[in-house]
């Protein structure tokens, strides 16, 4: 059985929320994941990821991840 490896890019204030985690990260499955999937796998709320990237496009976190690949995860400007 192939496994799908995801490579996870943490940027900007997300790094900040979660210091825990490694600028990139990695979630392997035997099967395809939603992006809001992976999300959670890394302990990351959804709500505070403004949007994902992959190949420079923007999908949403309903898209669905087939093979190995790479989300850019972008949080919300910080500040105030």
């Amino acid at each position: 059985m192939m496994s799908i490896n995801v490579k996870v890019i943490i940027q900007g204030y997300l790094r900040e929320l979660y210091p825990h985690l490694e600028e990139l990260e990695h979630v392997v499955d035997d099967k395809p994941l939603k992006v809001l999937e992976v999300i959670s796998r890394l302990g990351i709320k959804p709500e505070t990821v403004l949007f994902v990237m992959i190949e420079d496009r923007i999908v949403g976190k309903d898209y669905l991840v087939v093979s190995d690949t790479e989300l850019i995860l972008v949080s919300p400007p910080a500040g105030g």
